[in-house]
């Protein structure tokens, strides 16, 4: 392979716009600025005025003469292309190729190397054609700025040098290399360094301003006085360079205030010079070897309508953009007949799949049809990877042919990277990825497997059900039942009524008990002696007939918890499934573990574990025993827990033992493709999948089926009485009012009182408040024919969640400042925001600790003591809605609750429920402080969310300008491919029976009572 270098604008101090994304600015023709790190350095390297490289200037005259006088006084930096291990061997494997459908499922966020991929491609087989779909920029080149290029960009600055073989350099030239410093590049600068320190913690942030010092010093004053208030300055220090004097200034406004300002005025360098000097001699010394790829190949870029015709005959390369009519794109594809198809954004294409959308049809229509190239489509979201069906036959990928190369799972990236780590370049560039820049999978944690023997005669039961005589609705019913309750802790016969007695809710049966499913089978099976053999086979399990039964895994869990709450140092969450927490936390306290509980022994489902851990001590070592396979909503290789204890049948044990073992557990958006020995695919990728210990797809389409079905139930499993359960919303009960939607279908959604929603109005999101609807007469001219949007499953989708789950992919990296706090990534911001809910929750369990209270009660009680500390919120049911009301997001990096209330009304609110909660629980030992940059946290996330939303760049920090544009551009996709439900009618409702919010459902008459004193809204009415 050549080797290739490009020249596109790089900060020579911290890589950018390669890293994080953040901008560099055109101070002039000559000078650009580093947003990320503040480096102002030259665009242009000039080597041959300086004098101090007369060799190296006369071994590049001696070549080429005076005209290579301009060239050496403005060079730009060359910065080298190294592909991966995994992109070199795309890069060979594609030239050995001469036909096949590919979806690679590929580890990195986004696809930089195709630009190597096609010139390789095209350099050895000039002949031949190649396609590349993906995102071209619509807009022309930012005069004031350089962002993240689009893959045209990356292709038009790449350059290699034509049969070099070896580059000896003469010692003489070697020894003024190592003259080539910062001077040569970076600039000194003249800024405003600044210090904002809150008076008696540890928070102060340090940062560079690039306005002048009034401006520097009018916009932290504004920022401050909007988060503490008008009287919160304390002092402004500054000090102003004039002439070779410094002069000092302390202005005080307010004796008594919280944060002093230190501004001072310096020229300074800004960074150091990050750069392999070998890079540039290496191109300076062999000009007339320079090749550049936009010359040698022939390319063009479609991405207006009006460009559909093609321009001749004559290109090789042609890039289309993705933004384009999907059939357009396709027919232009068939038109030039490519041998190289590269589509670097495929899950665009498939979002739309749930509802037959444009653009999935265009696609299957296009895969259909062609049979003659190779077709490269890479996947880059793991959120859309279940759409295409891997390792499931009815799907997409069988249908249409397809091979899929799935690089994207922990258990073959981990193995690559041990081996070719460290052979990687330590420098970021633009046509490649960087195994760094993929997050640690983690370890895989010490498990310990206990199997049930007696469980497994479940599966000898479920097979003798398969052969009884019924409707087949009614036989998967009674298959999933038993499936549940080999995962359940509960008794099986009892009060059904009760929390602690199993019970399920089926597609096709209304509820199914273990009375109601063994009298069925009686009536159903027609031999008197095969029943009575089923009934002593499943009572012989659980010892139904006893009066002392005992459910076979709740004795191995309290037995588990039991030796492990010896040890006074551990905490013990037990996962079972979500439906059965209440029922398994009655258990456990009436078998004598409530001392324990919650301070060291709780019960909550894998959606809700993430969250719980927050609360665990640092010191604390964290077990976890479950009933349940790993589930899809959080990571057991996050190195949070010390030790996960599995128990089950000895079969279920075994099946989560290859899950943990080759890490399936994200099976569904990371899968696994066993190649056969004829399926085309790298050599790479054909070695590491024979290192993984699973005997063939249908084991993998088995696991994958279970995992699914543990982490998505069917929509009417949700919001049913009794089966209270853990959703991404909690449920509206009885007696509460709320907002009925109606569809012009007849479907339904409830709306909680108070909600904020995010809708579809003229193609742009929105977001409105639905505060006080009790009164509220103008809520039809607000809901009316407003589109809101809904996923695959019929649930409303959130501009919160969207937001939260986009900042936790793109702003990962981010460094946030606000007054005297800063945050290394959104990660860190956003559990600084929810600092204060977890502070309350926390409080909650020690006050009913305590007191020897329910939770309930410990609710109740902290609630009206918050009320009575005058607060702006006064009533204590709003109150326990802090912590009670909210949505779950699953992101690849975890499970996020999402408040409603994002912070209280005041800094000074917040302020007195810590010192509040310090009042009645001196032991927790509250840091106002940390009150404070809670506060900011929250006003961070919600004014940038704001921003976003609005549309307005302007009222965001410049440094986080980067981070908005991409937010901006993922945002309006989702709003462009998801479904909608649009509001037909619009009802005040009196829910009669608890209901969840904010899912489509057919039934919702069966909860509701209409108001009699309130409107029924219909448009035109």
């Amino acid at each position: 392979m050549r080797t290739y270098y490009h020249f596109y604008p790089v900060c020579p101090n911290c890589h950018e716009p390669h890293i994080n994304g953040s901008s560099l600015e055109r101070i002039d023709n000559k000078n650009l600025r580093c947003s990320s790190c503040g480096v102002l350095f030259r665009s242009r390297i000039d080597i041959f005025s300086s004098g101090r490289f007369v060799n190296t200037v006369d071994a590049v005259l001696n070549k080429e003469g005076e005209k290579a006088e301009d060239y050496l006084s403005g060079l730009p930096l060359v910065w080298e292309v190294r592909p991966n291990r995994i992109e070199e061997e795309y890069i060979v494997w594609v030239n050995r190729t001469s036909r096949g459908k590919f979806l690679i499922t590929w580890p990195w966020e986004t696809v930089k190397f195709i630009p190597l991929l096609v010139s390789e491609y095209l350099l050895n087989n000039p002949a031949r054609k190649v396609v590349v779909v993906g995102d071209i920029s619509s807009d022309s080149p930012d005069e004031m700025g350089v962002t993240v290029p689009d893959i045209k960009e990356v292709f038009d600055s790449l350059i290699y040098l034509e049969g070099l073989e070896r580059n000896d350099i003469d010692e003489r030239i070697k020894k003024e290399m190592r003259k080539f410093d910062k001077k040569f590049v970076l600039q000194k600068r003249k800024v405003i360094h600044n210090v904002i320190h809150r008076i008696g913690t540890r928070y102060r942030v340090e940062e560079i301003c690039d306005q002048n010092l009034t401006k520097c010093r009018n916009r932290l004053i504004r920022e401050i006085k909007e988060d503490y208030g008008e009287e919160s300055i304390r002092n402004i220090d500054e000090r102003k360079t004039k002439r070779e004097s410094i002069i000092k200034r302390v202005k005080t406004l307010n004796p008594e205030g919280l944060i002093d300002i230190k501004l001072e005025e310096r020229e300074q360098w800004m960074g150091e010079l990050k750069y392999k000097k070998e890079w540039l001699w290496n191109v300076l010394l062999n000009p007339e070897k320079i090749r550049r790829l936009n010359r040698v190949i022939s390319a063009t870029v479609l991405k207006e309508p009006e460009e559909e015709r093609l321009d001749g005959s004559d290109k090789q390369l042609f890039f289309i953009s993705s933004e384009m009519n999907p059939s357009t794109i396709f027919n232009l594809v068939k038109n030039i007949a490519p041998d190289l198809v590269v589509i670097t954004n495929t899950d665009d294409f498939m979002k739309d799949v749930i509802y037959g959308g444009e653009k999935s049809r265009a696609l299957f229509n296009f895969l259909k049809d062609c049979e003659n190239s190779i077709i490269l489509m890479f996947s880059t979201d793991p959120d859309v990877r279940h759409l295409y069906g891997i390792n499931r036959t009815e799907k997409y990928t069988v249908e249409y042919n397809i091979t899929p190369h799935t690089w994207d799972s922990e258990i073959l990236i981990e193995r690559i990277r041990a081996e070719y780590e460290n052979h990687e370049s330590i420098y970021s560039n633009l046509a490649s990825s960087r195994w760094e820049e993929l997050s640690e999978g983690g370890r895989i944690p010490e498990v310990e497997y206990i199997g049930v023997e007696t469980l497994d005669d479940l599966d000898v039961f479920l097979d003798r059900v398969s052969h009884i005589r019924v409707d087949e609705h009614v036989k998967r019913d009674i298959r999933k039942y038993i499936y549940d309750l080999k995962r359940s802790p509960l008794f099986v016969r009892g009060d059904y009524e009760k929390q602690e007695v199993f019970r399920r809710r089926g597609n096709f049966l209304e509820t199914i008990t273990y009375d109601y499913m063994m009298s069925l089978i009686h009536e159903r099976i027609g031999d008197e002696e095969e029943f009575r053999s089923m009934k002593e086979l499943i009572d012989a399990i659980y010892n139904i007939e006893s009066t002392d039964t005992i459910n076979p895994l709740m004795k191995e869990i309290a037995g588990k918890a039991g030796d492990l709450l010896e040890e006074n140092n551990n905490f013990i969450t037990v996962v079972v499934h979500r439906y059965d927490v209440k029922g398994a936390e009655k258990l456990l306290h009436e078998m004598g573990f409530d001392e324990y509980m919650p301070q060291r022994l709780s019960v909550c489902s894998w959606g809700n574990l993430s969250q719980r851990e927050q609360d665990i001590a640092d010191n604390t070592e964290h077990y976890v025993i479950s009933t349940l396979p790993p589930s899809l909503a959080y990571s057991i290789y996050s190195g949070h827990v010390k030790k996960f204890v599995f128990i089950g049948s000895k079969n279920n044990v075994r099946k989560i033992e290859t899950i943990i073992k080759n890490r399936l557990n994200e099976i569904v958006s990371r899968p696994i493709y066993l190649l056969s020995k004829v399926d085309p695919a790298p050599e790479l990728l054909k070695r590491v999948l024979k290192t993984v210990e699973i005997p063939s797809n249908e084991v993998l389409k088995n696991i994958s089926n279970e995992i699914i079905v543990e982490f998505e139930e069917p929509d009417h499993f949700i919001g049913t009485p009794h089966l209270r359960g853990e959703g991404s919303h909690p449920c509206i009960n009885s007696g509460e009012h709320a907002i009925l939607v109606v569809d012009i279908n007849g479907k339904g959604m409830f709306i909680p009182s108070g909600a904020s929603l995010f809708i579809k109005e003229d193609h742009r999101p929105v977001e409105i408040s639905l505060d006080n609807i009790s009164s509220d007469r103008d809520l039809k001219i607000r809901l009316e024919n407003k589109e809101m949007l809904v996923d695959r499953r019929g649930i409303y989708i959130s501009f919160r969640s969207i937001f939260i789950k986009s900042m936790m992919v793109y702003g990962k990296k981010v460094k946030f400042r606000r007054g005297p706090y800063e945050w290394n990534g959104f990660q860190s911001l956003f559990n600084d925001a929810i600092g204060w809910i977890s502070i309350l929750e926390k409080a909650l369990r020690e006050y009913s600790y305590k007191n020897k209270i329910t939770s309930e009660e410990a609710e109740k009680k902290v609630a009206e003591y918050l009320s009575s500390l005058n607060l702006t919120a006064k009533n204590p049911d709003y109150i326990r809605g802090w912590w009670s009301k909210y949505e779950i997001v699953t992101t690849e990096y975890g499970v996020y609750p999402l408040y409603e209330v994002e912070h209280p009304r005041s800094l000074n609110d917040l302020r007195k429920i810590y010192a509040g909660i310090n009042d009645i629980l001196p032991e927790m030992m509250l840091d106002p402080a940390d009150a404070e940059k809670s506060y900011i946290a929250s006003i961070t996330i919600q004014n940038f969310r704001r921003s976003l939303l609005k549309g307005d760049i302007e009222d965001i920090n410049p440094s986080l300008y980067q981070l908005y544009t991409r937010l901006e551009k993922e945002i309006k996709s989702i709003v462009e491919t998801s479904p909608v439900f649009k509001v037909n009618l619009v009802y005040d409702v009196e829910i009669t029976k608890e209901v969840e919010p904010f899912r489509v459902m057919d039934e919702y008459h069966e909860y509701v009572r209409i108001s009699s004193s309130k409107a029924n809204f219909k448009a035109g009415q």
